[in-house]
């Protein structure tokens, strides 16, 4: 990845709003706690952690995107609240490309070109480090039914998707044995530390 990151603060103008992968990947965190019959743990865990403005609840990574911050990690946890981002409880770092391209003896075309491929790989790595910082998260999760998470997690990595990411085979695979680049049910078998027969389990009681 060529990215490099700033601390920044908030100003009265700023737009705050989830990555729409990351905001797909909370959705889907969610649901496993709900599934997982922590509705009531989420709820306590919000009134408190809401009300503690003196410390910094939040650690959160942005990219500046059409006038908004978009956030692309920091976001995969029971404390995090979208409403409840400001400069005194939040640490916020933002993502640029560190990639950076000479425009000397270029024709306006060729500039163009070169901006789009770098505009190109950057949008890969967000996309990257979305991933790595869910897979992160969730290694670490205690809930009962993780396994509802994994349907919709190999929907947006597959190649097909706008989301495919090689991170997956880079993380747990060799190429040559295994030649996909989406989060594989063994793979995720192996990160939540359960069967892929408990997995099945959990996507079947989700979609019944």
């Amino acid at each position: 990845m060529k990215l490099s990151a700033k601390t920044i603060s908030l100003n009265s103008n700023s737009t705050v709003k989830l990555h729409p992968l990351a905001r797909r990947l909370y959705q889907v965190l969610m649901e496993a706690y709900i599934s997982s019959d922590k509705s009531t743990y989420l709820k306590n865990v919000s009134n408190y952690f809401g009300n503690r403005v003196e410390i910094p609840i939040h650690n959160i990574s942005v990219i500046f995107k059409d006038g908004s911050y978009e956030i692309i990690g920091g976001c995969f946890s029971p404390i995090f609240d979208l409403n409840d981002i400001s400069n005194e409880n939040t640490v916020i770092l933002s993502y640029t490309t560190s990639q950076g391209h000479d425009t000397k003896n270029k024709t306006d075309e060729q500039v163009k070109r070169v901006k789009k491929r770098i505009q190109d790989k950057f949008d890969q790595d967000v996309i990257d480090f979305i991933y790595m910082d869910y897979i992160r998260a969730i290694s670490i999760l205690s809930l009962s039914k993780p396994g509802v998470m994994y349907s919709e997690i190999r929907e947006l990595s597959q190649a097909k998707s706008k989301y495919s990411s090689a991170v997956w085979n880079e993380i747990f695979g060799n190429e040559d044995e295994s030649p996909i680049n989406y989060f594989s049910q063994k793979d995720f078998s192996m990160l939540i530390g359960k069967t892929r027969f408990t997995v099945n389990n959990h996507n079947k009681v989700k979609n019944d």
